[in-house]
């Protein structure tokens, strides 16, 4: 924000709603079968410990924060972004920076 104000520049935020849905699982995870899913599914009514394993993040795993992370860190990098030692949710690339908080972006840099 002070090279914005420093540099008279003007910024876009973005906020990713779906942020943690895309991110894929590095780690094998498994569930419990939900209630509503037995309902739906008579095969399941009876069974016990039986699990379901995720494929793709959920809401309110601890893993997908970081895992959304690195995979939009993978992506600046392959657009030429790079990830400053100081602070390493901002990335630099050919006049502009991206900070990135969460699912949230701030996006500036120079026409």
């Amino acid at each position: 924000m002070a090279k914005v104000a420093a540099k008279d520049l003007k910024f876009n935020h973005i906020n990713v709603k779906t942020a943690f849905l895309n991110p894929p699982l590095q780690e094998q995870i498994y569930m419990q079968i939900p209630d509503l899913l037995r309902d739906f599914e008579p095969d399941l009514k009876g069974v016990k410990d039986t699990y379901l394993k995720l494929n793709k993040s959920l809401y309110g795993l601890k893993q997908v924060p970081r895992e959304w992370f690195y995979m939009v860190k993978k992506f600046f990098k392959s657009i030429g972004l790079k990830s400053v030692n100081a602070n390493p949710n901002l990335f630099i690339g050919n006049k502009i920076y991206i900070l990135l908080f969460i699912d949230n972006m701030l996006i500036t840099g120079k026409r």
